[in-house]
């Protein structure tokens, strides 16, 4: 790990994936895939996603 500034290690970003899914079959498709490769995976509901979205927009 590198070093950064002041002497401490840097930390690495995790990375944000983003699956979006129009029913339920793609949720427990997602779902499985996060079971068996201990994917640290978020599932957020449409409607839930559209308020973080409109949240956003309002803020900029």
């Amino acid at each position: 790990m590198t070093r950064g500034k002041n002497g401490r290690p840097d930390r690495k970003m995790k990375p944000i994936i983003l699956v979006l899914c129009e029913g339920e079959t793609e949720e427990s498709y997602v779902e499985n895939l996060k079971q068996k490769y201990r994917l640290p995976i978020k599932i957020v509901s449409k409607n839930e996603f559209i308020a973080v979205l409109e949240k956003n927009n309002e803020s900029k």
